[in-house]
This record gives structure tokens, C-alpha cells and sequence, in this order.
């Protein structure tokens, strides 16, 4: 098998990551240029909105990083064309170095054109190169968090039979990273908070090559195929995985030929598949909490922890969308399950309920502490009915929590709705987390045509309209998806 061949399968493997990836990127400059449109403070300038997407490009190119390492091998495995690449007489250096090739020339694409147009837009608008090797310098920060993110997902796509679950434990292992250097700099009074000490940057670094390397050594002694019998792996999730599939299977069973469907079954088969990512996730969204408890402990750590929760909240809640309808691919049970008298609205009903409660329950626990610490903390403007428009842009923590909710919501519709018409669970990440700031943007320009019209609409009445049009939205993309996977589901039966 020539090399050519095998670059022309990872270059095909790779391509919804590089879809992704333009998508996020391009829509990382759309967003600054809204948010700069919308500030009408200042003057309309296009260094700023060039300066201001690359900004926004270094959190969503980590993103894109995490996908890159997770696509490595855990799509093969989704597609059991593992399976079949094992069986063709490819020697697995030549396996290696294609993926190495294509999955590393897309980390360096991404990396050095966030960077150059980072650079141009710097110099447009009139720094000079001292400023910016100081910016650059600054980068390298992001850049580990990259390459860290790369090697874990890289690492874990050869166990995890989803790539959306390597992916997003890619992520989530930077959180801890990112609250010990938060920690350390509160403690040293560094005013930067996201200031990286270059034993962090060298940690993250080392990480990630680690990463790599322990891939490249696994997959070079037993292969990639997570199914395969050379590969007997015993982890958690998929022991707990294969004993769900089992288990459902005798629970669908037990049916005969009744047509209700087995609800309870049904949402213990879903929690199960997703039963790491809520784990990892909760822990993630609590990380905040915890960091502003072990730094200060005061009122005004712990609402400004809650803002910093919904803002994590917009990234999980898209995985979370985007995997539920992958995730019965990697683990094998939707094979047995189209076969079964489970109808189509008890399936997609135990994936709303399974997905959409956690959700609920996590907004509605952080705007509570957010709304909860904001009213005890003295001095604070409070959301009631008095609030005008100068409190309202003297209260960034009430702005921010809300507007980033309606976001997450927003998101995580899309998010679902992309992943059920498409099966592209990755492009539909990428999509759910761009509404969610595209939303986020909007909120801010209808907050601003609000402030300076005089019709005498205030700042409560404007939430509560911006959130119930969200909702409706919301629920209509997840009455899309649902009807999209119903039609995909009725086919392959």
C-alpha cells in the first residue's frame, strides 16, 4: 500500500476536522466583527476586527487541535475501517507517518495563520514590533495548551471508540492545568490571570508530545482497531459500555413485539454511553467553584466562578449535543437497537431527556449562585424591575452570565440539529460553539439599539423577550433534529 494511498485516506478522514476548522476560524472574525460594530463607543476600524478574530482564533484553535488528535484513530474505529486497513499489507510506520503528516500540517495551518493575521492586524493598527513579539511571546501559552489538547486526544482516540469522547477529555484535561496556573497566579499576585509561567508552557508541551509518542508506541505494538482482540483494553468506559450494550439488549429483548418501546432501558443505555463525558464535565463546570474557594472565597470570587461556569457550559453543552447521536456508533448498540421494536420518539425522546436535563439543571444551578452572590454582595446592581440601561453596562457579571446562557442554549440546539441531519459530529461542535458566541454578539447589539432608542423598552423586558425568542428557536432546531434522525432511523430499517 503506497504512501500516496494512505495519505488520501487520512487526508479523507481529516476533512470534516478541516471543514470544522475554516468554519470556526472564519467564524471567529465574523464575531469580532459584530462585537465591533455593535461598540459604538468608538469609531468602526477593520484592524480592530482583524485583531480582534485572531484574539478570539487562539480558544477556538485549541478547539480544533483537540479534534485533530481525537480523528487520529478513534474515526477509523467508528467506521471499522480499522478493521479492514489492519488486513492490508500496510506496515504501520508507513500508517503512522501518514497520519502524522496530514494531522500535524493542519495543527501548523491553523496555528500560523492565527498567527500571521494576528501579526497584520497588530501592525495595521499602528504597534510596533515590540509590542508585538510581546504578544507573540504571550502565544506560546495557547500554542501548548494546543499541543497538549493534540497529544491527550491523540493518545485516547486509540481506546475511545468515539471521537467526539477523545476529543472532549483532550479539552478537559487542560482545565486542571489552566486552574493550578490561575491558583499560582493569584498567589503570587500576577495581575495577568491567563498568565502562563514556562514551566506550565513547557509542562503542556511535554504532555502533548508524551502524548503522541505513547500513541505512536501503542498503536505500533497492538494496532488501532478498538475491537480488536489484540487490543484487550480494560477501561472503564468500555467495560462499563460493553456490559450497557449487553444489558440493553436483554432489556429490548424482554419486548417481544410490543411497539411502546422500553423508555427506562432506553435512557440507562444513554446515560451509560455518556455517563464519562457528564462526569468529566461536572467536575470541569465545578473547577471554578472550587478555585474561587481555594483562592479568596468571597462573594465576588464565587459570582465571577459562576460566569466562568456558563462560559465552560457553552463548549460542554455542544459536546454533549454532538455526541449523543455519534455515540451509539463507536459502541456498537444502535446495530442491535434499529433491529428492535424501540420506536422512533421513545429513542429520541430518552436522548432529549438524557441531555437536555443536565443541561437545564446546570444553567439553572449557575445562574442561581450568579443572580444568589450578585444580591448579597453590597453596592451590587441587581436585575429587577428598576434596572435602567447605565446600571445595566455597569453590571458585566448579570450581562455576561445571560447573554452567555442564551448562548448555550442556542448552541446546543444547533448542535444537535447539525449532528442528526449530517452524522458530522465534529462540524456540528464547531457549529453548536460558534452560534453560542454569534449569539452572545447579537445579544450585545440588540442590548446597544436598546440603550440608545428611545421607545422605553429597559433593560428586563429586553432579557426576558431575547430569552423567550432564543427558547423558540432552541426548541424549533431540536424538533428539526429530531425529525431529521427519525427519517434517518425509519431508512436504515
Amino acid at each position: 500500500m503506497t504512501m500516496r494511498a494512505l495519505l488520501w485516506k487520512d487526508a479523507r478522514i481529516f476533512t470534516d476536522v478541516l471543514l470544522a476548522g475554516i468554519a470556526l476560524l472564519a467564524g471567529s472574525y465574523f464575531l469580532a466583527l459584530l462585537l465591533v460594530y455593535a461598540d459604538s463607543s468608538s469609531g468602526f476600524a477593520w484592524s480592530k476586527v482583524i485583531a480582534g478574530g485572531a484574539s478570539l482564533a487562539r480558544f477556538s484553535s485549541i478547539l480544533i487541535c483537540a479534534l485533530l488528535g481525537a480523528y487520529a484513530f478513534a474515526r477509523e474505529g467508528e467506521e471499522c475501517s480499522g478493521l479492514f486497513l489492519a488486513s492490508l499489507p500496510a506496515r504501520k510506520g508507513a500508517i503512522l507517518l501518514s497520519k502524522a503528516i496530514i494531522a500535524v500540517a493542519l495543527f501548523l495551518t491553523v496555528w500560523l495563520a492565527s498567527l500571521l493575521i494576528m501579526a497584520l492586524g497588530l501592525r495595521a493598527m499602528g504597534y510596533g514590533w515590540d509590542t508585538l513579539l510581546l504578544v507573540l511571546e504571550a502565544m506560546l501559552g495557547y500554542i501548548a495548551s494546543g499541543v497538549m489538547a493534540f497529544g491527550v486526544a491523540w493518545y485516547l482516540s486509540l481506546f475511545m471508540g468515539s471521537p467526539v469522547g477523545a476529543a472532549f477529555a483532550g479539552l478537559m484535561t487542560l482545565m486542571p492545568v489552566y486552574a493550578a496556573q490561575f491558583l499560582a497566579n493569584d498567589w503570587f499576585d500576577i495581575e495577568n490571570p491567563m498568565f502562563f509561567h514556562p514551566v506550565t508552557v513547557a509542562a503542556m508541551f511535554a504532555l502533548g508530545i508524551a502524548g503522541v509518542a505513547g500513541g505512536c508506541l501503542r498503536y505500533s505494538r497492538f494496532g488501532g482497531a478498538p475491537n480488536s482482540p489484540r487490543l484487550n483494553i480494560s477501561l472503564p468506559w468500555r467495560r462499563d459500555s460493553r456490559r450497557a450494550d449487553v444489558a440493553t439488549a436483554w432489556s429490548l429483548a424482554d419486548l417481544g413485539e410490543q411497539r411502546t418501546g422500553p423508555f427506562r432501558a432506553l435512557l440507562w443505555k444513554d446515560i451509560q454511553l455518556l455517563r464519562t463525558s457528564f462526569k468529566v464535565a461536572f467536575v470541569v463546570l465545578a473547577l471554578p467553584y472550587l478555585v474561587a474557594l481555594a483562592s479568596h472565597g468571597d462573594l465576588g470570587a464565587l459570582r465571577t466562578a459562576s460566569v466562568i461556569s456558563i462560559a465552560l457550559s457553552v463548549l460542554i453543552f455542544s459536546f454533549w449535543s454532538g455526541h449523543i447521536m455519534s455515540a451509539e456508533t463507536g459502541s456498537r448498540t444502535g446495530d442491535f437497537l434499529a433491529a428492535l421494536p424501540a420506536t422512533r420518539l421513545n429513542v429520541l425522546r430518552a436522548r432529549l431527556a438524557v441531555v437536555l436535563t443536565p443541561m437545564l439543571g446546570v444553567t439553572a444551578l449557575n445562574l442561581l449562585v450568579l443572580f444568589a452572590t450578585n444580591h448579597a454582595i453590597p453596592g451590587a446592581i441587581r436585575f429587577g424591575a428598576d434596572l435602567t440601561w447605565t446600571a445595566w453596562t455597569n453590571a458585566p457579571h448579570l450581562v455576561m452570565g445571560l447573554g452567555l446562557a442564551n448562548g448555550a442554549a442556542l448552541g446546543f440546539a444547533v448542535a444537535w440539529f447539525l449532528s442528526a441531519c449530517y452524522q458530522r459530529p465534529a462540524v456540528a461542535i464547531v457549529a453548536g460553539v460558534m452560534t453560542a458566541l454569534v449569539g452572545l454578539a447579537f445579544w450585545a447589539a440588540l442590548a446597544m439599539a436598546g440603550m440608545v432608542s428611545a421607545d422605553g423598552l429597559t433593560p428586563v423586558p429586553f432579557v426576558y423577550l431575547f430569552s423567550s425568542g432564543n427558547a423558540l428557536i432552541a426548541a424549533a432546531l431540536l424538533a428539526a433534529g429530531c425529525a431529521a434522525a427519525g427519517r434517518r432511523r425509519e431508512t436504515s430499517r
